[in-house]
């Protein structure tokens, strides 16, 4: 038996690591491999339209990765959603193998047993036991050290060292292109939107003052939804939060693509420059404590923020340019982001890579849980 240590790739991103940490697993295949093509993420927001739009037919994602196909067929076994593992070679049926990984201070050391039915070739993948604490805590990128250490049938079968670099969580990591396939990684946005801050409720109480239907969600109808909407942008206006569209540029290694992010609690200072997810996430943050069901839009040269104007999502809804808060009305961002949003529909590829919607309720059932700062 031969086996090779496997890093998903050279980029770890901490936001990574923290949203997926409750991700719900997929479903099982008959043979017992996760089918990744049945992982809700997968295709997160296929369904979700602009309102008056009909619903799309095509899927606006990038193909899954299959762990299954991952090197030679090999069986995948572990963590379905796993960045460390190891690719065995030549296993026989019945072998008993030990995986032991470290990565620096940022994890305990984690050791899996894993029994193999069958001979042939395999993918293994520990859950690591991550030190969570530490990660939202990384003030920025840094090399790491990853250890592995395999025995096979009580005996040592080697050890093996790489290096990785370790992104801090105001990296947002898209995409990823690994030997175990692509996959976007669109959804991870949802983490920043922390509508569970305990500094929102100052915030309305100071933005509903002046009377009006009040934070009311969607118990008195849709034009109160949108009024809710624009009072909330109208007070974020006053300020003096400003959203620039190219304040933060996408960056990357090799196999990867990220974005910088602010969490909410450092975009709504007042004189702060901060880009246009910034803004994204703010306002999704507030409007999902309200009961207001946020989408945010992921397209080729900025975000736009989406929510829906009734409980039922499948009424389609709407999208306004945050990045115009400092000069335009609210009617004006709500009218520039709907024009955004149909050149992005009329790309060659909108239904590939360049146009992705993100609901936040579907990542929240998904297991995508604010990235709490």
């Amino acid at each position: 038996m031969n086996w090779a240590p496997r890093l998903v790739s050279e980029d770890l991103y901490s936001a990574y690591i923290l949203a997926a940490a409750t991700r719900k697993p997929p479903a099982a295949r008959r043979a017992g491999t996760p089918d990744r093509s049945a992982d809700p993420l997968a295709a997160i927001g296929h369904t979700a339209h602009l309102k008056g739009d009909a619903q799309p037919l095509s899927r606006a994602t990038m193909p899954p990765a299959d762990p299954s196909t991952a090197g030679n067929d090999a069986g995948y076994l572990g963590d379905p959603w796993g960045l460390l593992g190891i690719q065995i070679s030549g296993a026989t049926a019945g072998s008993q193998v030990v995986v032991r990984i470290t990565v620096d201070e940022f994890a305990e050391p984690t050791e899996a047993t894993f029994t193999l039915a069958r001979a042939g070739d395999f993918a293994l993948y520990p859950r690591i036991r991550y030190r969570y604490d530490r990660l939202r805590a990384l003030p920025q990128t840094r090399p790491v050290v990853i250890s592995w250490s395999v025995s096979l049938n009580g005996r040592p079968a080697g050890t093996h060292t790489l290096a990785a670099r370790l992104h801090p969580l105001k990296a947002m990591p898209q995409a990823l292109r690994t030997d175990r396939g692509a996959e976007s990684l669109a959804w991870v946005v949802a983490g920043y939107v922390t509508e569970d801050a305990p500094w929102i409720d100052a915030l309305l109480k100071d933005a509903f003052k002046d009377g009006g239907s009040g934070a009311v969600g969607y118990s008195q109808g849709e034009s109160a939804v949108h009024q809710q909407v624009a009072v909330i942008y109208d007070h974020l206006r006053r300020q003096g939060l400003r959203f620039d569209a190219d304040a933060a540029l996408p960056n990357g290694g090799r196999g990867s693509m990220s974005q910088p992010v602010r969490f909410p609690s450092e975009s709504v200072r007042p004189l702060q420059q901060a880009s246009g997810i910034d803004g994204v996430v703010l306002m999704a943050s507030i409007l999902r404590r309200i009961g207001i069901e946020p989408l945010i839009v992921l397209g080729p040269d900025r975000a736009l923020l989406g929510y829906y104007p009734q409980a039922n999502a499948g009424e389609g809804f709407v999208v306004i340019d945050t990045t115009l808060l400092a000069t335009a009305s609210f009617s004006d961002a709500a009218s520039a982001g709907k024009a955004a949003y149909r050149a992005w529909q009329a790309l060659p590829d909108a239904n590939d890579t360049a146009l992705r919607r993100v609901p936040v309720y579907e990542a929240r059932l998904a297991g995508v849980m604010p990235l709490s700062r």
